[in-house]
């Protein structure tokens, strides 16, 4: 069963993230009985929020796992013990539009993003990156609905739009990024995925009544997505050839590393969800090259737009929407939002514009 436990956002203190924004976006959220729950997200790895259609805030119960109405607790928000669509919210004394208030949450973004930049890819040359398919030990493999070829387009296509079409046409030619995906395809032409000894709960937070084998705290999480991190890269030590230039900038570290991990992202912005990571202390080598720079996405949400979106924090951009204490009934971007739909790093959509490619080009 697919679970996940309340608490609004994660952080680990190894890593500088950033991840996809998404913005009213609807979303079929499995209950514990098995049902399916229509909701709507909004927000991206440091705040998310899930909601009913008429806006009132939802959250996981920590003993139970079934969504519930938000309820005021302070200058912030707790679970109710009232399951979504049992009862009229307003019959609750609460308003549509509930946020948790985090703080400290405009100190992390900055020193997230002072730290990529730190750690970026160059953003002109060659870049050669490594994607790797991924499944959990209780999932069969990668649906045949879209094969190798096509995940390969996504990447390295230049007829149709690709990651590499992306960023050939923003910078006017001066960054190249060719993609290699293993493992490579079957005889049929479909993906072939490397398993991981665990299964899909135990990367997904500890519930007590529903899920006993998830993560109990931000740092276990940290520490087994870490670990998965490291199985994936040691497969790809294996699979690359020694003769392929994976640091092109000669920098000592590889140009970058991608993980499609088979299935939906988490619901509530845990760590199955689409993040750029970039650390400090190295996720493990190939070929002898470092991997600092590593990004997760989920096969059930990967687009073009998510590839692109996730490669340009590679190269040092930040998110373009704003993080700032809001009153409550507001999200924390949306007064501050300048590029908006215009960016890509803004809402995974556009071009880069003029002050992005100047001070990250």
């Amino acid at each position: 069963m697919r679970i996940s436990v309340l608490c609004a956002l994660m952080l680990f203190v190894f890593v500088a993230l950033f991840s996809v924004y998404v913005d009213n976006e609807p979303f079929d959220l499995e209950q514990p009985d098995g049902s399916i729950l229509k909701v709507f997200m909004t927000g991206d790895e440091f705040y998310r929020r899930v909601y009913d259609v008429d806006g009132y805030t939802l959250l996981q119960h920590p003993r139970t796992g079934f969504a519930v109405y938000a309820i005021p607790d302070g200058n912030s928000i707790k679970p109710s013990e009232y399951r979504a669509g049992s009862i009229d919210p307003a019959t609750l004394g609460i308003s549509p539009g509930l946020r948790l208030y985090d703080p400290n949450l405009p100190e992390r973004f900055a020193e997230a993003q002072r730290m990529r930049v730190e750690e970026r890819n160059n953003p002109v040359g060659q870049i050669n990156s490594l994607v790797i398919f991924v499944r959990f030990s209780d999932q069969p493999e990668f649906p045949t609905g879209m094969n190798f070829q096509a995940y390969d387009n996504f990447f390295n296509s230049m007829t149709t739009q690709s990651l590499k079409d992306y960023y050939d046409e923003v910078s006017n030619g001066q960054l190249s990024i060719d993609s290699y995906l293993y493992p490579p395809p079957n005889q049929s032409g479909h993906v072939v995925s490397v398993q991981s000894p665990h299964i899909r709960d135990y990367y997904l937070p500890y519930v007590e009544t529903v899920n006993d084998s998830g993560y109990v705290n931000d740092e276990e999480g940290g520490q087994r997505l870490r670990a998965l991190m490291g199985m994936a890269i040691a497969v790809l030590e294996e699979l690359v050839p020694p003769d392929l230039n994976i640091d092109q900038d000669n920098n000592g570290y590889v140009d970058g590393v991608t993980m499609i991990i088979r299935g939906s992202a988490d619901a509530w912005g845990h760590i199955l969800w689409p993040t750029s990571y970039t650390t400090g202390n190295p996720y493990g080598s190939i070929n002898n090259k470092l991997v600092n720079r590593l990004i997760v996405n989920l096969q059930n949400v990967l687009s073009v737009r998510v590839v692109c979106h996730e490669m340009g924090h590679q190269i040092g951009a930040p998110d373009f929407y704003h993080y700032s204490n809001s009153s409550m009934g507001h999200e924390p971007w949306i007064d501050i939002s300048p590029t908006y739909e215009w960016e890509m790093m803004s809402n995974n959509r556009g071009h880069w514009l003029t002050h992005t490619k100047c001070k990250y080009g």
